[in-house]
């Protein structure tokens, strides 16, 4: 019969080595429930963004961020002068300037403002409003960014806000 004989020393390097892989397999199952079961962030494609910022003068943006079917939807605003003292028409040049970068009218809203989706961007969807059709009493952000902005206004009653967020929740 042969008898092992290991040292102190071997011991401790071989628990030290046990214990560090089983670290960090329990790390990376932790890891990986959080990545199947918890929140995930659907953010705006950051291309997207740059396109309609091409559109006119943006004074002032901001984001806000809620909790869909268990994941983090991110909304991005964008408050843009065209420098037009007439509100509708301010939305409707806006209207059409995106028409020329490839979204489509999908709905016309009763405020007079519209929601628009491109190829280019799918399941994106952007909507243009004025902004007392906003519901700035929901997003605090969105209400000091439209003030910042109708401060630096030409004409700030005919300024537009872009509402730009993903749709595949």
């Amino acid at each position: 019969m042969t008898v092992l004989q290991i040292s102190g020393k071997s011991l401790a390097i071989s628990t030290i080595v046990v214990l560090s892989v089983l670290s960090a397999l329990a790390g990376l199952a932790v890891l990986g429930m959080t990545w199947l079961w918890g929140e995930k962030s659907l953010e705006v494609d950051p291309r997207a963004v740059r396109q309609v910022e091409e559109i006119g003068h943006v004074t002032a943006q901001t984001e806000s961020r809620f909790v869909e079917s268990g994941t983090i939807v991110v909304t991005k605003y964008l408050i843009l002068d065209f420098r037009i003292p007439d509100a509708g028409k301010a939305l409707n040049e806006a209207s059409r300037l995106l028409q020329e970068k490839g979204w489509g009218i999908v709905a016309k809203l009763q405020s007079g403002g519209v929601e628009m989706e491109s190829e280019h961007w799918p399941h994106h969807l952007l909507t243009i409003e004025n902004p007392e059709d906003t519901y700035l009493s929901l997003n605090r952000d969105l209400e000091r960014a439209l003030s910042d902005a109708q401060a630096k206004a030409r004409y700030p009653d005919a300024l537009v806000v872009l509402r730009l967020r993903r749709m595949d929740v």
